[in-house]
């Protein structure tokens, strides 16, 4: 079955979008940017994940987070859904019996929603998705961040 052309948003690129000033966040604005204009692409991601973002940014000012909720709420580039229960008990039983230890529970319910949704590739820069078969499109080599493709097969 061809995957769908949703990819994933998850917080470890999500996040850098709205870092000024930073080479890896100037990366991730990048990737964003190839996906929405050249693919058109759209991003999916989860309560959960939003949430966990706008934590984080909170330490950089309510003006990130607000840039952050305007870019989520633009129906043409983003759709966030919940968590529903039953992601939720399977990412919370790969939490549990997953030999890698160092996968969380949000990121098994990022991954268990790439999966119920047929998506493949995340708009991630973490290895856990490329662990669970999965295409991180963001990458670390060597302590920094690089476009992890050259080009995108829907």
């Amino acid at each position: 079955m061809p995957y769908s052309k949703t990819v994933f948003a998850d917080t470890s690129a999500l996040y850098l979008l709205f870092l000024a000033g930073r080479p890896s966040a100037d990366l991730c604005r990048g990737v964003f940017e190839d996906l929405v204009n050249h693919y058109k692409a759209t991003c999916l991601t989860t309560t959960w994940v939003k949430y966990e973002t706008l934590t984080r940014l909170r330490k950089h000012g309510l003006r990130a987070c607000e840039s952050c909720e305007a870019l989520l709420k633009k129906r043409e580039v983003f759709r966030v859904i919940p968590v529903s229960p039953d992601t939720e008990s399977k990412a919370l039983q790969y939490f549990w019996n997953w030999t890698d230890k160092s996968i969380g529970i949000v990121d098994w319910t990022s991954i268990q929603t790439m999966w119920q949704n047929n998506i493949y590739y995340a708009f991630a820069a973490d290895d856990h998705f490329r662990q669970a078969g999965l295409f991180p499109l963001v990458r670390r080599l060597q302590g920094r961040l690089e476009r992890a493709y050259s080009t995108l097969q829907f």
